[in-house]
């Protein structure tokens, strides 16, 4: 919105183009043009809702009708109870569900990672099958004659 005061006379235009061509016509008669500014509407005046609770704590205001602890108004006793059984189900701290499989090394039960541990390290000291073609066999024994 554009407001102008035109040979003392006061107008609002709500589009550019609608303001250029009154201010055309304004100094092609030769009338004097001057702008006015737009009032802002103040907040204050504006807003007739109340503030909101959280806009109030906000400011460090405490509304009226602000509980700050439900109990105090109720035949309740107002504390923060401890949480019980916090401790994880398995020893080695995985969050794993069980699954309902017994692992055991000699007889001795174990977790699952311990079992898969042993498990890992007895397949690594077995010898590795390898197969290979006559033709790499061949070749790998000509390669290593001459170093």
């Amino acid at each position: 919105m554009f407001r102008y005061l035109i040979n003392d006379e006061e107008f609002t235009f709500s589009s550019v183009e609608e303001r250029d061509a009154a201010l055309i016509e304004a100094a092609n008669k030769n009338y004097s043009v001057q702008r006015i500014a737009i009032k802002k509407p103040d907040s204050k005046e504006t807003s007739k809702a109340p503030e909101s609770t959280f806009s109030q704590i906000m400011q460090g205001e405490l509304p009226e009708d602000f509980i700050t602890d439900p109990a105090e108004s109720a035949d309740a006793v107002s504390e923060t109870a401890a949480q019980e059984d916090t401790e994880l189900l398995l020893d080695d701290g995985s969050t794993e569900l069980p699954s309902g499989e017994d692992y055991s090394i000699d007889g001795k039960p174990v977790t699952k990672k311990e079992y898969e541990t042993y498990d890992a390290e007895v397949k690594a000291d077995q010898p590795l099958e390898l197969t290979i073609s006559k033709e790499d066999y061949e070749f790998n024994k000509e390669t290593q004659k001459k170093l």
